[in-house]
């Protein structure tokens, strides 16, 4: 049995996926919840099995989630959306992947969001001064802290979809208390606070804001 996981937090629901079964067995799983006969071409070009079992896996949670009747569409910077004929008002989307852990964000329509998943602390602090001024190394006490903050920055960038918006300087982290990250976004004029989450040894960030927000 797939072993799904399913979390609300604030107004966004989170699938989430331990991968353990093989792309075959997801093709199976597939074809239970809706029509594969679009998927077979992309399907087909998709040679490494890490990546097929990753593309198969968010087109099973989003049909878990959503129905058979829906597609995953990506806009030109290739952030992820969904289409449908029949099915009105869909959620917003994000997706994210961390070893063999897939989650799919579903936001209300009115709300874009952006998820990311991290879970190696030693790579995250080694790599601080890369995405963390000084002043935010202060802010944040420990490892774990610094890849909450990473891992923030990512969903942020997913977030904002601004391409070239850098962590460094783009994203300043300014306040973290009970599990939010307070982040502004001096380059585009806004500010985020991104929910940080412990699941299976994984940090997962959720960012989110209302579309009259974005730039």
């Amino acid at each position: 049995m797939p072993h799904f996981r399913d979390l609300i937090l604030d107004n966004v629901h989170v699938s989430f996926w331990r991968l353990e079964e093989s792309a075959d067995e997801m093709w199976t799983l597939l074809s239970t919840m809706t029509d594969c006969a679009p998927y077979r071409e992309r399907f087909s070009q998709i040679g490494a099995e890490k990546r097929r079992r990753e593309w198969l896996s968010v087109r099973c949670l989003v049909h878990k989630h959503c129905g058979a009747a829906v597609e995953v569409r990506y806009h030109d910077s290739g952030r992820p959306y969904l289409w449908s004929e029949e099915v009105k008002d869909l959620p917003e989307i994000s997706v994210t992947h961390s070893g063999d852990r897939v989650a799919v964000a579903f936001s209300p329509r009115d709300y874009r969001v952006g998820i990311d998943l991290e879970a190696d602390e030693t790579k995250a602090w080694r790599g601080r001064d890369r995405f963390l001024s000084v002043r935010e190394q202060r802010l944040l006490p420990d490892s774990a802290a610094v890849l909450g903050a990473w891992c923030a920055k990512e969903a942020i960038y997913k977030l904002c979809d601004v391409p070239g918006l850098k962590f460094l300087g783009e994203m300043v982290c300014e306040d973290l208390k009970k599990g939010q990250l307070h982040v502004k976004l001096p380059k585009i004029g806004n500010e985020v606070f991104v929910v940080l989450h412990r699941i299976e040894g994984q940090c997962l960030a959720l960012a989110q804001w209302e579309t009259t927000k974005l730039i």
